[in-house]
């Protein structure tokens, strides 16, 4: 909401309890669980100037937790912590370590305020369990570095920008209207990719 108010001059943002008004922000941080979320009384109430008013509760910060629990919103899966656990960890072995020491976020999920800090804490504990096997006295000696870049919200396409002028000039790193029209998804097979496995994974 802070950053919708900053962005939108005509919107006046109101942190009130029921019909008391707030004077501080309730960080989500604050928040240890999903069952505290739902409890919570507080309110985001703003109006546009069409005069419609919108109000906004817990949904603040459950938002952000559906990333890392996604069974708040019915959803089986691992979490964006245990996801990323699970990839470094599958990596070499000579990578893992540095692997922790670089992460960088980005996307438009990426945009909550605060979310390396979670982050940070889930994978933490991640390695602790499933690395360490409890031995806290070790975690000290773990490194972890998580970045979070104003420009992450853009990240990606800049990142593809910046490739495709690097391979402007080669020719195989690129593939014509011509070539998929005569060879369709088979074209992929230039770029290395298997089509055989890309088929499996999008029948």
């Amino acid at each position: 909401m802070q950053t919708v108010s900053k962005s939108a001059g005509w919107f006046k943002a109101y942190l009130c309890n029921r019909s008391n008004l707030l004077s501080s922000y309730i960080p989500p941080s604050n928040i240890q669980s999903p069952g505290k979320m739902r409890e919570r009384k507080t309110f985001i109430y703003w109006a546009n100037v069409s005069h419609t008013i919108s109000r906004v509760g817990g949904e603040r910060f459950e938002a952000r937790e559906i990333l890392f629990q996604p069974y708040l919103i019915n959803v089986e899966g691992a979490g964006v912590a245990e996801l990323l656990f699970n990839t470094i960890q599958a990596a070499d072995t000579d990578t893992k370590s540095e692997s922790y020491k670089y992460i960088v976020l980005s996307g438009g999920s990426a945009m909550y305020r605060g979310l390396p800090s979670p982050l940070e804490r889930e994978l933490k504990q991640l390695y602790l369990e499933g690395v360490l096997k409890g031995v806290v006295e070790k975690l000290s000696k773990f490194e972890i570095s998580i970045e979070d870049p104003p420009s992450r919200k853009h990240m990606v396409f800049l990142g593809g920008a910046v490739l495709a002028d690097t391979m402007k000039d080669e020719d195989n790193f690129w593939m014509t209207r011509q070539e998929y029209q005569e060879k369709g998804a088979r074209v992929l097979e230039k770029l290395g990719v298997t089509v055989r496995k890309l088929q499996s994974l999008f029948p």
